[in-house]
């Protein structure tokens, strides 16, 4: 007989339930927000198994200090913190960020050889503008990427990416104006073409 799938509405009952010892409630939590953790992962590291790593080390993180988490906030709020804290100690221990073309195109779901019908040249044209993206990501410096990630692919206000990377809030604002010039600076022939 196959286990009943766990029907759980909120992120805080999905909590409350892990806590109480139901261990298929966490998996719910996973399962609901591995994208996020692994996309805010994949855009501040720019490496698909670096960012596999330090999705399953938030995971596994959030799963230990599940009992210090406060309701009050976001839930998704507070694992994107520790993703990001995570992809910052690795960022200081290394010093360049690598670039993985290849890598990319795997996270993109990108084929080489693709037939171009027009669907197959939209996609490409996605594909293509996705790399140039990220490429311009990988050239910011770590504070203002995570900052640009996390307020303009996350969807956060720039209070909560303040409170995520523990950083003053004129801090973020500095660093989310000087990401946003130097990637207007970095995209501009495809801003002018009217690409973005």
């Amino acid at each position: 007989m196959e286990p009943r799938a766990l029907l759980i509405e909120t992120d805080d009952e999905c909590i409350r339930q892990a806590l109480a010892g139901e261990a298929r409630a966490f998996g719910v939590l996973v399962e609901r927000h591995q994208d996020a953790v692994y996309g805010l992962a994949y855009r501040m590291m720019g490496d698909t198994e670096q960012a596999r790593e330090i999705a399953q080390a938030a995971f596994v993180r959030a799963h230990r200090a599940l009992g210090a988490y406060h309701p009050q906030g976001r839930f998704a709020s507070w694992l994107l913190t520790i993703t990001a804290n995570l992809c910052r100690d690795a960022l200081r221990r290394r010093r360049d960020v690598a670039w993985d073309p290849q890598a990319l195109e795997q996270a993109l779901g990108s084929e080489a050889g693709e037939a171009l019908s027009e669907d197959g040249f939209a996609e490409a044209a996605r594909a293509e503008l996705g790399e140039r993206v990220q490429r311009a990501l990988l050239r910011l410096s770590a504070p203002q990427r995570a900052v640009i990630v996390l307020a303009h692919l996350h969807g956060m206000g720039l209070e909560e990416v303040a409170r995520t990377l523990s950083m003053p809030l004129g801090t973020v604002k500095s660093h989310a104006h000087r990401g946003r010039t130097r990637l207007r600076a970095l995209l501009a022939p495809y801003i002018e073409e009217g690409m973005l």
